[in-house]
């Protein structure tokens, strides 16, 4: 997604949530897509002119509302929504004006004002659905304003796309119209060198002359024909050596860039089924995110950094084991068991899970294992990721081997986007079936959103339970999660914990530190996040995550069924990572 957002607030009513806002959304875009107020106009320059500038550069305008925001009253008592030239009231006035869409957002218990209250030019705000965010479920609450965000600056990439496209298809019409309504240019008549001639009846004239020789077209001719004369009005042909056409417009080119992206991503589709992972080619990181390190967003903005890499061109490895028509010999993979796993060249631990017709790696994938797969292949997963320190985000730099905090061998790894997860799954088929360690009509691949929801032993998708039971806050035990070990961070000291609840990692664990769940399956809850196959809707713009983190502590993102929104596929983030599964390949 591209777009711009606003962020409006006044200093004396709601600084500090409007901070702690702008800090989340950076988690999910740029920090240059990001503007929070126009105080630093230059001197000398009409603010009015510069605000109405700033605010209707962006697609997007987020009105923070605390209790002061109504009655807020400048040093001669008089209310500044009342003042023509108050900021505020000129940012949201200027974002209404221009049809921008402007969100409400109500914090520390605020409601929204009424009409009557406002000025005329903000009596429309109250029109507007507001979004409430607290403090005890800030997590969840801010999470709904990173999704409706992203679900409006989509609809405006997508408003502006086809207007673009619609432009451009008109302006090729006016092209072809004009190119078959354009007198043509006086062109030769195709007869043959040996046609006859009859020359002029003058006598004693000697050899004919250019003038005095008339050409005679073999051809049938048209009983009346006549030569048809340009009209007057219509341009004459180009000179010599032009074309006498219009250059291409600008949304023409645009066109004819589309196409080519399209053609490389045929190129791209077709060098992933040759089962050659491509080294260097990291996932661009673009505008709104989900793979935040707190939320799961990294950015899908689209930074000259990393080479970018269009993910939603890879295909994966077979998904539908029953559509394979060829019946598979038994192997050593048929034979495992809960307690008797088959064990990949990795060391990868597989079980196979009832309700599924794949084996699932009983842990998340380790950075002892997607090291191998980087030092083998020479593949960049590097860029796009903030870094993660005791002092908080500190921008971009941090990688799957320093995403900001200790990770040793066992430990899951993290900041890897869904492209990297396929391309690692890629990689070890191709050299697992090479060696003769995988066996054929099997393949590696991310597990889907409904197998991963049977594995966690969720039958019908049931809201109300979490991977551990009923019961809150988690038993002792339960998962890596944010609970009271993490007051010992810094970093942690504005951000809410489960009260009651210590698993002793502030940060990830190495995995199997908990107990197994029902299928034998460890750190289904906590720990990480991870990438599941599907697509989140038919947009195809959204990968799904499920599972929660070490970060996060909200009863609802820890229940079994929640699903991560908004986590495009280019997304990397400390907080997410990836399991295995091995599936039957299909026959299509």
């Amino acid at each position: 997604m591209s777009g711009q957002i606003f962020i409006s607030y006044r200093r004396e009513d709601s600084s500090a949530w409007a901070g702690r806002l702008s800090d989340r959304l950076k988690n999910h875009l740029p920090s240059n897509k990001i503007f929070m107020d126009v105080d630093t106009i230059d001197p000398g320059v009409d603010f009015v002119e510069a605000v109405e500038e700033v605010v209707s550069a962006c697609d997007v305008l987020i009105a923070v509302i605390g209790n002061r925001w109504l009655t807020s009253s400048d040093r001669r008592g008089t209310r500044r929504l009342d003042i023509p030239e108050d900021l505020v009231r000129l940012e949201i006035a200027t974002a209404l004006k221009r049809g921008i869409r402007v969100v409400p957002v109500l914090v520390e218990g605020a409601t929204m004002p009424e009409a009557g209250e406002l000025p005329d030019n903000l009596k429309a705000l109250v029109r507007r659905n507001a979004l409430e965010i607290g403090h005890t479920r800030f997590d969840a609450d801010s999470e709904r304003l990173v999704n409706a965000v992203g679900r409006a600056l989509e609809k405006v990439r997508e408003k502006r796309e086809e207007k673009e496209r619609q432009e451009a298809e008109q302006l090729q019409k006016e092209e072809q119209e004009r190119q078959r309504v354009e007198p043509q240019a006086q062109v030769p008549s195709s007869v043959p060198p040996d046609a006859p001639s009859t020359p002029s009846a003058k006598p004693d004239a000697g050899e004919p002359s250019a003038e005095t020789t008339k050409v005679v077209d073999p051809r049938p001719q048209p009983a009346e024909a006549k030569p048809v004369e340009p009209k007057p009005e219509k341009p004459a042909p180009a000179p010599s050596g032009g074309t006498g056409r219009k250059s291409l417009s600008k949304p023409l080119i645009i066109a004819f860039e589309v196409a080519a992206a399209v053609l490389v991503g045929v190129l791209i589709y077709l060098a992933f089924r040759s089962s050659k992972p491509l080294p260097n080619q990291t996932a661009s990181v673009s505008t709104v995110t989900r793979n935040s390190p707190v939320f799961g967003t990294p950015t899908v903005e689209k930074t000259a950094a990393p080479t970018p890499m269009v993910a939603a061109a890879i295909p994966s490895p077979s998904i539908n084991a029953a559509s394979t028509k060829e019946e598979l010999p038994r192997t050593a993979l048929d034979d495992a068991t809960k307690d008797r796993p088959w064990v990949n060249s990795l060391g990868m631990k597989f079980v196979p899970v009832a309700g599924t017709q794949v084996l699932f790696s009983i842990w998340d994938t380790r950075v002892q294992d997607f090291r191998v797969f980087v030092e083998q292949t020479g593949y960049d997963a590097t860029g796009g990721m903030d870094s993660f320190g005791k002092d908080g985000w500190k921008g971009r730099g941090a990688t799957w081997r320093e995403p900001g905090f200790k990770q040793g061998p066992s430990h899951p790894v993290v900041g890897v986007n869904w492209v990297d997860a396929t391309w690692f799954c890629s990689w070890l088929t191709e050299k697992e079936h090479a060696a003769g360690q995988l066996p054929p009509g099997r393949s590696y691949r991310l597990p889907t959103d409904a197998e991963w929801s049977t594995a966690v032993g969720l039958d019908h998708e049931s809201t109300g339970s979490y991977p551990w039971g009923e019961e809150w806050p988690p038993p002792k035990g339960a998962g890596n999660f944010a609970g009271e070990e993490a007051k010992n961070d810094d970093w942690w000291s504005f951000l809410p914990v489960i009260e009651g609840y210590n698993d002793g990692y502030a940060r990830t664990s190495p995995v199997g530190s908990f107990a197994a769940n029902r299928c034998g399956l460890y750190d289904m809850g906590g720990n990480v996040r991870q990438w599941c196959e599907d697509w989140l809707d038919d947009t195809r713009h959204y990968r799904v995550i499920r599972g929660s983190s070490w970060c996060d502590s909200d009863p609802v993102n820890l229940r079994s069924a929640y699903t991560w929104i908004n986590e495009a596929p280019a997304n990397r983030s400390p907080t997410c990572g990836f399991r295995c599964v091995v599936a039957r390949e299909s026959s299509q």
